[in-house]
């Protein structure tokens, strides 16, 4: 597969895509298959690719990523000490315990630094349309969880697709000629590129990606002694 630097590329106009490492001989081989999106509710309706444009997006996808964690997280602690009100205790933040957070950042560190950011070689009306619905948005807009998890940064009032959640047309699939590997000085762990792509654009927006970046800097400096 193609590789490129990010320094190379142009950002704000680029497409990104985060997979992790174990797919790459299946996507050398067979591109990148849609699928519905893991953390999508389970209620999309059809398959597609997702994909992030520029970097304030990619940042952005990352946020919604971790609060998503969290919710799951808090789900398989109410499943296990058998409490009600999941839902309630994610959306009001009553669930956010510091046992709870640290958890998930420490899941999602060991997630990410697993992954990879490819580039995607996409053309509009081709591959997709930024008009687009996100189905999400469409069907459940007045959903309390979905308000949530979309974050500051979204339109929950308009169906269409935004930067940070884009995605192919239905049942497209991108061949591996359209795909690169993105590396930054010969690094292409996702966790390295999302770090790169922090301190180049604003975040402060981004309180859960925020938390998290800080959480890795202790984290790999405790690890490191």
């Amino acid at each position: 597969m193609k590789i490129i630097d990010l320094n190379a590329m142009d950002e704000l106009n680029s497409f990104f895509h985060f997979t992790n490492m174990s797919n790459l001989e299946s996507i050398e081989n067979k591109g990148l298959l849609p699928k519905k999106g893991e953390n999508a509710f389970s209620l999309e309706r059809t398959e597609k690719i997702f994909f992030s444009k520029g970097g304030i997006g990619t940042l952005e996808i990352i946020d919604a990523w971790i609060r998503w964690r969290i919710y799951k997280t808090i789900q398989a602690y109410y499943e296990a000490h058998n409490l009600s009100n999941c839902k309630e205790a994610f959306i009001t933040g009553k669930g956010y315990t510091k046992e709870i957070i640290e958890k998930t950042f420490i899941d999602f560190y060991n997630y990410i630094s697993n992954c990879v950011y490819l580039k995607l070689d996409l053309k509009e009306h081709e591959d997709f349309a930024y008009d687009d619905i996100d189905e999400i948005k469409k069907y459940f807009k007045k959903d309390e969880m979905l308000k949530k998890m979309y974050g500051p940064y979204s339109n929950i009032d308009s169906p269409i697709m935004e930067n940070w959640n884009m995605h192919t047309f239905a049942n497209r699939t991108i061949s591996p000629d359209k795909l690169s590997i993105i590396e930054l000085n010969e690094n292409s762990n996702a966790l390295c590129i999302i770090k790169n792509l922090a301190e180049k654009y604003s975040c402060d927006n981004l309180y859960y990606l925020n938390e998290f970046l800080a959480f890795t800097n202790e984290y790999d400096n405790k690890r490191s002694l």
